[in-house]
Order: structure tokens, then C-alpha cells, then sequence
């Protein structure tokens, strides 16, 4: 392409197919290039039709550039149908960047009719979201409902937490009471006791005595079961533990020149508070029976305590290496208070049985039928 050719002084033009192919070569550039060539022939350059084409042919090349790099804000000035469709473009686009900034914010009532098989597929995709939407709505819900459930039960759980509390004070409270109480009487029984001894006739004095002594005896050990339970809050108690303290406390009122020594084999076999504050009166008058006729004068004696199960049973073998039982006491014949109360507590109270036996000194055993473990 070229312009005018000059001979000697005389301008010649191109001809019409010459001057077509340059304009459809600079059109051709600036297609595939997007400027056009430099150099066009006078002809082409200046002709109005090829000039509005080519204005036409770069509007459009930057505006479609614009919406290939998703700018939809470019304003096409030309017109046609050509600019006519890529405007209708720009706008179709425009409402589909809408309408997904709606379903974004959760709007799902929006439909594309934009594309036919793009709008299959966004308008699956909305619906999708439209369904998962209403499941979590209705999971929220029922979750709502069960924290609001929730919430009460914990509220009336506290509520009954707080009355739990209050009440445990209060029993609590009560229990010192009574226990103060109960300590405090057997304690005034012991004293009036004594004080009835001390002023008993002269000729009677000596037994009367005895008797209070044993009864006294049997008193210290209802307070030792008391104390021992009153610690425990009124808790099951071990056997062992309660044969322990009990005949330990007994021991202490050894005369002057005898001694026993002790041995009660640890068990994990454990009573109610009920059925240990009447061991503690079995256990007293064993031992109390044990230094009266087992510990000669100036002699060391031995206490043996065992406890186990056996066919659904407590058994408690208490034994000394004294003498023995008499063979009437063995028959329960002409026998003591103290082997009749004995026998009473284990049979009626306790509802069990009691064997005695010698065997290289006195063996009773005691099977006592278990009961519920917080029975007071």
C-alpha cells in the first residue's frame, strides 16, 4: 500500500480493486492486531465510510476486551446490530452479577433466563441452595427448641441442686443436734448411775457395783458405736473398724495387772449404722465377759476378731485363749445376763444366730443376715 504515484510531475491513482484491497488489508490488521496499519493510501484514509467503519470496529473491540476481563461498566456508543446485541450482553450479565449478589445475601427467590443450558444449571444450583436452606431453617429451629428444653431441665436441675443443698444443711444441722443430745443423755444415765452405787446400802454396795460397772460398761459402748457412726455422717461401717474401737475401749478398764492384746483381721465386709450400733453392745460384752473370766491375775491374754461372708450371711468369730465356756453356759443353762442379752441381740435384733464353743479358750461365732447398707 502506498500513496499517489508520481510521474514526471503528473499524479496517478490507484485503481477502485487496488484501493478495496488496502482498505480490507488495514480492516484485516486491525482486526487481529487492533490498530491499524500506517501508510493507507489518501483514498482509504479519508473515506468516511471506511472511517466510521473502522471507529465502529474499535468501539467494539475495546468494549467486548472489557467484558472478556469482566468490566461491565463500559458504555458502547455505537449502534446496530452488532452493538445492539453485545449492549444486550453487557446488560444479561449485568443482571446475573445482581442476581447472585442477592442469593449471596441470602436471597433465594431469584431465577436466571439467561443462556439456556447456564440457566439449568444456576437454577439447580439456587434451588439446591434453596432446599439446604429450609433444612437448616428447620435445624435451627429444633435446635432452638432443644436448647430452650435444655435450658429449663438445667435451671430446674439447679433449682433442685439448691433445695439438695439446703436440705443436706439442715440435716446436717440436725444430726449435731442429735448427736450432741444422745451423747449428752448416755452420759447422764452414766452419771446417775454411779451416783446410785456410791449411795447404795453398805451390805449391798459390792454387787451393786458390779452391775452398774457392767451396765456402764455396755453404755461406753453405745457411745464409742455413736462417735464412730456420728464421724462417718451415719455411713456403713467395716466390722473390723467397729471391733477395733469398741473392744479397744473396753480394754482400757483392765484392772491394775492384766493385759490382752488385740488382733482383728482387716475386712472389707461392712454393716449398716443400724446393725453396727448393736454389734458395738455384742462386741462390749464380749470383751467385758472376756476380762472377767479369760485374764487370770498377773497373765497376758489374747482377743481374736474375724469377720467374712458365708452363704449369704456375716459371720464374726470372736475368740480368747481364757478357759473356755462352762459346759452349762455352753447349753445356755443357769447362764449370766450378759450371755442373755447377748443371745437376745444376736437372735432378735440382729437376726442371726449365735454358737459358742471352747476351743483352746471361748469361740462365739455370729452369723447376722445383711440389710440395707444406710439402715439406721
Amino acid at each position: 500500500m502506498g500513496n499517489a504515484i508520481q510521474c514526471d510531475g503528473v499524479r496517478e491513482f490507484p485503481s477502485a480493486s487496488e484501493t478495496v484491497d488496502s482498505a480490507l488489508e488495514a480492516l484485516c490488521e486491525l482486526l487481529m492486531r487492533g490498530a491499524l496499519p500506517a501508510g493507507l493510501p489518501y483514498e482509504v484514509s479519508e473515506n468516511a465510510h471506511f472511517r466510521e467503519l473502522a471507529s465502529t470496529l474499535v468501539a467494539v473491540q475495546k468494549f467486548v476486551m472489557a467484558l472478556s476481563a469482566g468490566d461491565l461498566t463500559p458504555t458502547l456508543k455505537a449502534k446496530g446490530i452488532t452493538a445492539g446485541s453485545l449492549k444486550n450482553l453487557q446488560t444479561s450479565l449485568r443482571h446475573l452479577t445482581w442476581q447472585t449478589q442477592m442469593i449471596a445475601q441470602g436471597n433465594l427467590s431469584h431465577r436466571s433466563e439467561f443462556m439456556e443450558d447456564f440457566s439449568k444449571a444456576f437454577n439447580s444450583v439456587v434451588t439446591h441452595l434453596e432446599e439446604a436452606q429450609e433444612k437448616l431453617r428447620r435445624n435451627q429451629s429444633e435446635i432452638s427448641r432443644a436448647n430452650e428444653i435444655l435450658l429449663q431441665e438445667c435451671q430446674a436441675r439447679r433449682k433442685l441442686h439448691e433445695q439438695a443443698e439446703q436440705e443436706s444443711r439442715s440435716k446436717l444441722e440436725l444430726m449435731k443436734e442429735i448427736d450432741h443430745r444422745v451423747k449428752n443423755n448416755l452420759m447422764v444415765i452414766q452419771a446417775l448411775l454411779l451416783t446410785e452405787g456410791r449411795h447404795a446400802p453398805a451390805e449391798s454396795r459390792a454387787h451393786v457395783e458390779r452391775v452398774i460397772g457392767r451396765l456402764t460398761g455396755r453404755i461406753d459402748g453405745l457411745l464409742n458405736a455413736h462417735r464412730m457412726l456420728s464421724e462417718s455422717r451415719w455411713a456403713p461401717m467395716r466390722v473390723s473398724d467397729l471391733a477395733e474401737q469398741v473392744i479397744r475401749g473396753v480394754l482400757k478398764g483392765l484392772p491394775s495387772g492384766r493385759s490382752v492384746e488385740l488382733v482383728v483381721e482387716s475386712s472389707p465386709v461392712e454393716v449398716s449404722p443400724r446393725q453396727a450400733g448393736h454389734l458395738a453392745l455384742v462386741f462390749t460384752e464380749l470383751a467385758s465377759n472376756t476380762i472377767v473370766h479369760g485374764v487370770p491375775l498377773g497373765n497376758t491374754g489374747r482377743i481374736g476378731v474375724r469377720t467374712d461372708w458365708g452363704e449369704g450371711m456375716i459371720v464374726i468369730e470372736y475368740r480368747d485363749d481364757g478357759p473356755g465356756y462352762p459346759p452349762e453356759v455352753l447349753r445356755f443353762e443357769g447362764i449370766k445376763t450378759g450371755l442373755v442379752l447377748l443371745r437376745d441381740w444376736v437372735a432378735n435384733t440382729l437376726q442371726g444366730s449365735l454358737n459358742l464353743s471352747s476351743d483352746n479358750g471361748a469361740v462365739a461365732v455370729m452369723s447376722i443376715r445383711p440389710e440395707e447398707r444406710h439402715k439406721t
